[in-house]
């Protein structure tokens, strides 16, 4: 345990910390927009459909993250010559 350090009494007050995010942006996300998002992404051609697709009502900048991520990704394998095996686009 001493190798955690405070890490565990952190942790617990995880649950706090995201009801804070959700109440500074409206309220915790409605499940409803899960089913919202697999809609959109199903009604699109499957050539053209996003590789991750980011539902985030606490606004926690996951999509930021990953689209440098992807950038990155992107280059890598467009310097291999593989770049359109992987769509380009990530949907919110």
């Amino acid at each position: 345990m001493a190798q955690y350090g405070d890490l565990p009494s952190r942790a617990g007050a995880l649950g706090d910390r995201l009801r804070e995010i959700d109440a500074a942006h409206g309220g915790s996300l409605d499940v409803t927009a899960v089913g919202e998002a697999l809609r959109k992404v199903l009604a699109r051609p499957r050539w053209d459909r996003p590789l991750r697709v980011f539902v985030d009502g606490q606004h926690k900048g996951v999509e930021d993250i990953t689209e440098v991520q992807d950038a990155r990704q992107r280059s890598l394998l467009d310097a291999f010559g593989l770049g359109d095996l992987v769509p380009s686009v990530t949907a919110s």
